[in-house]
């Protein structure tokens, strides 16, 4: 089950059209590591696949699946970030887009 999450942070949503494809690299790579520090774990397998993955033209950041930005191709990874009628939703990649701030999108379009 492949996850779109849409944006509402408006300073990365900013920095993400405004700035070069290292920048959104450098982001994609911060969001990935809060995903790991968020996810839960039970085995250890989703919060290993949680990969940052970048591709030249690609301004998006997606959840689950092989798609570029960050995601995992852990099939259940989905239902752990939405929910199901059975489970609650424990989200880990939705939070960790939110807590970027000003300063550390600063960070990256220095570094770049």
């Amino acid at each position: 089950m492949a996850v779109k999450i849409k944006l509402n942070n408006k300073a990365v949503l900013r920095a993400v059209e405004n700035e070069s494809e290292s920048v959104l690299k450098c982001l994609c790579h911060k969001i990935e590591r809060k995903a790991k520090q968020k996810v839960p774990v039970r085995t250890g397998n989703l919060k290993r696949s949680i990969r940052a993955i970048t591709k030249p033209g690609t301004k998006r950041i997606y959840a689950g699946g092989n798609a570029p930005g960050v995601g995992t191709p852990v099939e259940y990874a989905g239902y752990v970030e939405l929910g199901t009628s059975k489970m609650a939703a424990q989200p880990y990649l939705r939070p960790a887009v939110e807590e970027i701030d000003e300063n550390e999108i600063s960070k990256c379009i220095e570094r770049s």
